[in-house]
């Protein structure tokens, strides 16, 4: 009989101590956006130097020497230096992101645009605020990917955070 509470009660504890991790990092991220995006570019550049060396090290144990496993050790080359160059510039990493990100919001907050043109969706002056809204936080981060960073982290930290509430009550009412 105490073997049917254990999955229930282990799978309880795991998701309280998931949530409790999700809040810490909720709230390090709202706390300290910039430490918090240097951590995870440092942490990606680890990866990537990580990745690197494991397809050099099978590269060279490597019986056959084929052109697959060439290309394999040129891209394990290529990450190592990106690795190194996320971890000695992080701030680098941070502005190729934002950059991508702020074009993406560009471009989806114009194709919504023309869409309510297109299919002649009637949403009047109010109803194509958030889509002006998304182009201009596009432009922002195009304009200032550094400084609008933080403010991303900081979003990304209250998602996360929320996240961490959400697991604690659900795990409560197990």
């Amino acid at each position: 009989m105490g073997d049917s509470n254990y999955a229930p009660n282990e799978l309880k504890k795991k998701r309280i101590l998931q949530a409790i991790v999700m809040l810490v990092v909720g709230v390090f991220f709202i706390a300290f956006p910039y430490k918090s995006l240097s951590v995870m570019v440092t942490l990606v550049g680890i990866l990537a130097i990580v990745g690197g060396i494991a397809a050099a090290v099978i590269y060279f144990k490597s019986e056959t020497k084929n052109p697959i496993e060439s290309l394999n050790l040129l891209l394990g080359i290529i990450a190592i230096v990106v690795g190194i160059m996320f971890i000695a510039r992080p701030s680098t990493l941070i502005n190729i992101i934002n950059i991508v990100i702020g074009l993406t919001l560009i471009a989806g907050g114009i194709m919504n645009l023309a869409n309510t043109s297109v299919y002649h969706v009637i949403i009047g002056p109010i109803g194509i605020v958030p889509y002006v809204i998304t182009i201009l936080f596009g432009i922002l981060l195009l304009v200032n990917p550094w400084g609008s960073g933080g403010t991303l982290t900081r979003v990304m930290g209250i998602f996360i955070l929320y996240e961490g509430i959400v697991d604690i009550v659900t795990a409560a009412k197990m």
